[in-house]
């Protein structure tokens, strides 16, 4: 296949050797497949063109993919049969925990982790900043004054429930994938062809 465009919102992409690139490409009969495909660090450049507030640190930026780039079909993958245990490869390590979990929580955790890593951050910014703070016309202590610290309290409380409720999937995660890889290895269909990806 042929590959022409950018892609843009490519996080990650400094540290990375290849690239996973997301498109729609035609089925048998004619309907929009989303696929994913894996081209080298030589068939792209980096633009770095993406300044969105608070999300600096997941080093998202732009491919700019050479013009017709060859994608091989054995690295290219359906977004469905990577979901439902029909991708290449898969069985290849029936002992692996982390090739069965469960691919979107931790493609979502990533990104939540961010704006949870700002928001702890900010209450430390904010008790340094009410610790010592005065007020001018009354000469009171900010950081002992019983509103600012129900603010912080309150705000501690939700940043720290934040942090619960992103880490309760993880540890889910972990739970049902030693559980049960072995009971939904057997659940695909018997015989499914296993290619290996080169």
């Amino acid at each position: 296949m042929l590959f022409n465009g950018d892609m843009k919102w490519s996080s990650g992409c400094d540290h990375a050797e290849w690239a996973i690139l997301g498109f729609l490409r035609d089925g048998e009969n004619g309907e929009k497949i989303y696929s994913f495909g894996v081209v080298s660090r030589d068939d792209y450049e980096i633009e770095d063109d993406w300044y969105a507030a608070g999300m600096r640190s997941s080093g998202t930026k732009t491919l700019k993919i050479k013009p017709d780039t060859f994608i091989p079909e054995h690295r290219i993958e359906a977004a469905k049969d990577m979901m439902t245990g029909k991708s290449a490869g898969f069985g290849l390590y029936p002992d692996s925990k982390i090739f069965y979990a469960p691919y979107r929580p931790y493609f979502a955790c990533g990104f939540a982790a961010i704006g949870l890593g700002i928001a702890e951050r900010m209450l430390e910014v904010y008790r340094n900043i009410t610790k010592n703070r005065v007020r001018a016309y009354t000469g009171a202590k900010v950081g002992h004054a019983t509103p600012a610290l129900m603010r912080l309290a309150e705000s501690t409380h939700q940043v720290a429930a934040a942090r619960a409720f992103m880490e309760k999937p993880g540890m889910n995660i972990r739970k049902w994938v030693s559980l049960s890889s072995i009971r939904r290895m057997s659940s695909w269909p018997s015989g499914a062809p296993i290619r290996p990806m080169r």
